[in-house]
């Protein structure tokens, strides 16, 4: 589209901050100059964020007025002369004779919106389709926090089988004030902003999903921790404790897939402290449904956020609090003590002996669907 288009400040910065683009997409819509400049910017803004690794806006096409899906994806000429009368309204030749668009140009902008999966919206009623919209784009937004199904696929090339459904109310959930402040926080915030969303699998590609499999997968992103005793840059991780157990390593969590909520650091005043008095605190959130993660719901959670936003949790000294960072966690090793999985640095993350009540080590909670 044409670079010299004038956009108001204020608009340029809504369409740069926006989470999620709405494109009601019609014969009208596709001939006039500020809806398909608008579309330019939003795709081309999702095509940067791919590169970048950033998070990029959710885009939701919405068809009608008689504009399919069909029709967006023939080429130029099968647009010129379905909808010549549209253009011809809106000074279509007009702005090509400036140079500022041309058919080819929205025919490619159509094609591009149309890898995104939208509503066909003919047939409804105009509440019926404010209410479509506001359904998918809450599904949408949901779908952008989370790592699920599709992310298992792009970030590990595995598939994890059947997924089970979130609870009909996450949206409500996650739009709810966190039940706890974290420790790098000075107010509680919403859970969408400071948990993660992972499906943990109970299967990949068929085989039972343990910390030995996950450790396989991670070698992807940190392929010299490949040492296959355990230790230092061991099994995919940075340090892979030698006081694990077999079933530690080797043990599924779980028969059947399921969601995980997981705060992005620990509960506040939790380092330093004993396993009996870290417990103790975590329990003042079992009313919210809370409970202390195992040490792979941990790592995968923290790992696969990783992989997708390039993002290290749970970190060393060169996170935003200056301090290493580890928690606790519900598996006990080959001398009782609980595993802590953090410490993420450049090299990897680690999962290790927590006998010490060193000020590195407090603890986390988590929910699960």
């Amino acid at each position: 589209m044409d670079d010299e288009v004038q956009i108001p400040d204020r608009i340029v910065q809504a369409m740069d901050n926006a989470q999620m683009g709405v494109f009601i997409l019609s014969p009208d819509f596709i001939a006039k100059k500020w809806p398909t400049y608008e579309l330019a910017c939003f795709l081309l803004r999702h095509e940067k964020a791919k590169v970048s690794k950033a998070v990029p806006p959710a885009l939701l096409p919405v068809f009608c007025c008689g504009l399919t899906p069909v029709a967006c994806q023939g080429d130029y000429k099968q647009l010129k002369a379905n909808y010549a009368k549209h253009f011809s309204s809106h000074g279509f030749s007009d702005r090509m004779d400036r140079g500022e668009t041309s058919y080819g140009q929205v025919a490619e902008l159509l094609h591009e919106i149309c890898d995104h999966k939208g509503l066909e919206g003919a047939d409804l009623t105009v509440e019926g389709l404010v209410q479509t919209i506001a359904d998918a784009v809450s599904e949408q937004h949901i779908v952008s926090l989370a790592f699920g199904a599709s992310d298992w696929k792009k970030y590990f090339g595995v598939d994890v089988g059947a997924v089970p459904p979130l609870p009909g109310n996450i949206d409500e959930i996650l739009n709810s004030a966190s039940p706890f402040r974290l420790e790098d926080e000075k107010s509680r915030q919403r859970v969408g902003a400071n948990h993660l969303l992972t499906l943990i699998p109970a299967t990949v590609d068929g085989v039972p999903f343990t910390l030995d499999k996950l450790g396989e997968l991670i070698l992807r992103y940190f392929p010299e921790n490949n040492r296959k005793d355990l230790g230092s840059k061991s099994h995919g991780f940075r340090y892979y404790s030698t006081y694990l157990t077999t079933k530690n390593r080797s043990s599924p969590l779980s028969s059947t897939s399921y969601w995980l909520l997981l705060p992005k650091t620990i509960l506040p005043d939790s380092r330093s402290k004993d396993w009996s008095s870290q417990k103790a605190l975590a329990s003042a959130y079992i009313g919210s449904g809370y409970g202390i993660p195992r040490a792979l719901e941990v790592a995968t959670s923290v790992l696969s956020h990783y992989a997708k936003h390039k993002e290290r949790l749970y970190a060393d000294a060169s996170s935003s609090t200056g301090n290493w960072t580890y928690t606790r966690c519900a598996d006990l090793d080959e001398y009782g003590y609980p595993l802590v999985v953090g410490g993420f640095a450049a090299a990897g993350l680690a999962v290790d002996y927590g006998g010490f009540d060193y000020y590195d080590k407090g603890v986390a909670v988590c929910r699960k669907f």
